[in-house]
């Protein structure tokens, strides 16, 4: 029900970000991964600075396109409105670059930014799975 609430709100909202980004967090929580992207990725089309580049990176690593998810990082840490988000954004991009293998260059961004995130800023958005217990995290690295 509140799906088709915020459905019809982002309908009678057009040039407002927020219902979409709500849409796409709903879709999210449900699993339904493709259309959260859409739905974030309408967002940013509306307010390029709305924020939503963090979430559809985190989704891009789940589904195994750590090229992706690292382009949408560095998205983030370019549209990052403080040092705070800067830091978290290349927190992630260390994350993502170690569970694609990219071991040694993780070390590299954490040494050549100089930024660590705040624990007050990786509170802010820390990712809860929501995907079906069947779902397989795709293309990891066989060590």
């Amino acid at each position: 029900m509140e799906y088709v609430k915020n459905g019809w709100r982002a309908a009678a909202s057009p040039g407002e970000p927020k219902p979409l980004a709500t849409l796409g967090d709903i879709s999210y929580r449900n699993g339904i991964l493709n259309d959260a992207v859409e739905y974030y990725q309408q967002a940013l089309r509306i307010k390029p600075d709305y924020g939503c580049e963090e979430r559809i990176a985190y989704i891009q690593a789940i589904e195994g396109n750590y090229g992706d998810a690292l382009a949408w990082i560095d998205q983030f840490i370019l549209m990052a409105p403080n040092n705070d988000n800067k830091g978290r954004g290349y927190w992630w991009k260390a994350i993502f670059n170690h569970i694609s293998g990219r071991r040694g260059q993780n070390i590299r961004t954490c040494l050549s930014t100089g930024r660590m995130p705040t624990p007050e800023s990786l509170s802010s958005w820390t990712p809860k799975p929501a995907w079906p217990r069947s779902y397989k995290l795709k293309n990891l690295p066989v060590s």
